[in-house]
């Protein structure tokens, strides 16, 4: 057993590394009794520990509606070592999602999920089709 030794403590100290972010539109109350909560929870207790590793932050978009205490110590655009992400991607897509919700939701499994990544396939289509007329207007605005 002592011949992995050295390897097993190289992994831990791999595993201690690893950075774990995790942004939430309220991140600023959801983390704040996060500990208590999971070691109050059967379910959860063997993992409370786990949640002090996490660096919580709230997306761009969402930290303006919030303290001003909330956009320095929970914006992303504050934290080290977090990269500069749109975060808020996946809510753009929802107007043309809930269009489709009333029929998808009288359908079967398959053809509500048919209907749903096609829609989300037709959605990034238009998406990528605009971005170079909008990359281009972007290259002429800084002349």
């Amino acid at each position: 057993m002592d011949r992995r030794k050295g390897a097993d403590v190289q992994f831990r100290l791999a595993l201690d590394a690893i950075d774990q972010v995790v942004t939430y539109d309220i991140a600023c109350e959801y983390y704040a009794k996060i500990k208590a909560r999971f070691r109050a929870s059967p379910d959860l207790a063997d993992v409370a520990e786990m949640v002090d590793r996490i660096r919580w932050g709230i997306p761009a978009l969402h930290v303006t509606g919030h303290k001003a205490d909330c956009t320095y110590l929970f914006g992303t655009a504050y934290m080290d070592c977090v990269g500069h992400f749109h975060g808020e991607t996946a809510e753009a897509y929802w107007p043309s999602a809930n269009r489709i919700g009333g029929h998808a939701r009288q359908m079967n499994n398959g053809h509500r999920q048919d209907t749903l990544i096609g829609n989300a396939n037709d959605w990034n289509w238009k998406k990528i089709v605009k971005m170079r007329a909008f990359l281009w207007s972007m290259a002429w605005a800084q002349d």
